[in-house]
């Protein structure tokens, strides 16, 4: 083989260790990046998981201070409801089938507490049961829908980044 052959193909041979090498280390890094970050959510799903299960438990232990009249029952059996369907959609969500199903499952935690939510004003503005537990927990559902719905948006924004990355590479 003639000495210019011999360079063209060592040229091409490391371009393409070059891209090969290159693919590897992005390839390598991505996946030490993914596990790391799915470690990470794991944590915190677990960690919103905890969250949704004391909020739910909190509102049981502030439903037993409401009177039990009427409009207490009727109040007190829906917010059980709500609270609880909340944390057990969110664990649905978490053994999700795809990820349309996870942001299904989600935005249905997030109706939930909105519900919740609602039903927590209106004990409040008829004065129904221990105050000092009702004012605590606004504040928690406030907080348990804004981490939900940024959870389900930014699950939609990394699927589409992900689709982009692959199509562009």
């Amino acid at each position: 083989m003639s000495l210019n052959k011999q360079l063209k193909n060592s040229s091409s041979i490391t371009s393409s260790n070059k891209k090969m090498s290159a693919f590897m280390e992005f390839y390598n890094n991505w996946t030490l990046i993914n596990m790391n970050v799915s470690n990470i959510k794991i944590q915190k799903k677990f960690d919103l998981e905890d969250r949704l299960v004391k909020f739910a438990g909190e509102i049981i232990f502030y439903i037993r201070t409401v009177k039990k009249d009427y409009e207490g029952q009727y109040l007190c059996e829906q917010i059980i409801r709500s609270a609880s369907s909340a944390a057990l959609n969110f664990g649905e969500a978490q053994a999700s089938e795809s990820p349309k199903d996870f942001r299904h499952k989600c935005k249905i935690a997030v109706k939930e507490l909105k519900e919740s939510r609602v039903n927590l004003k209106l004990m409040q503005y008829i004065d129904y049961g221990d105050a000092s537990k009702r004012n605590k927990l606004p504040d928690e559902c406030e907080q348990l829908i804004a981490i939900i719905s940024i959870i389900k948006n930014s699950k939609q924004m990394k699927l589409l980044n992900l689709l982009l990355n692959v199509a562009i590479f």
